[in-house]
């Protein structure tokens, strides 16, 4: 998932910021289940590891369009109201997958 708000985190203190990550993380977590993982990335993008359980596995395409869905919902952010742009890539991990393949995938 990544996570695109150029003008707002230039144009902001670290404080706000960090909040607006916290707000993105806490949506993202909302939309997904228990057993699944989510982390900051990098600056602007969050890892979200999709574990394989039970009977019925979470589809892929189901999660990303409860997050874009989640995600269009506007930010307060220093009293503004924020949208995101949001561009989700989706990933197959196979035993052995690089951190360098990761980082190539989700640039692409």
């Amino acid at each position: 998932l990544t996570i695109s708000c150029a003008d707002h985190f230039s144009s902001t203190d670290a404080e706000q910021i960090n909040h607006l990550r916290l707000s993105v993380a806490q949506r993202i977590v909302s939309q997904v289940r228990h057993e699944d993982f989510v982390t900051l990335f990098d600056d602007r993008s969050f890892a979200l590891l999709l574990v394989k359980s039970g009977d019925e596995p979470l589809a892929p395409e189901t999660v990303v369009r409860r997050i874009e869905e989640e995600l269009k919902h506007p930010f307060v952010l220093a009293d503004q109201s924020v949208s995101l742009s949001v561009t989700i890539r989706q990933i197959r991990l196979t035993p052995g997958t690089s951190l360098e393949e990761i980082v190539r995938q989700m640039d692409s």
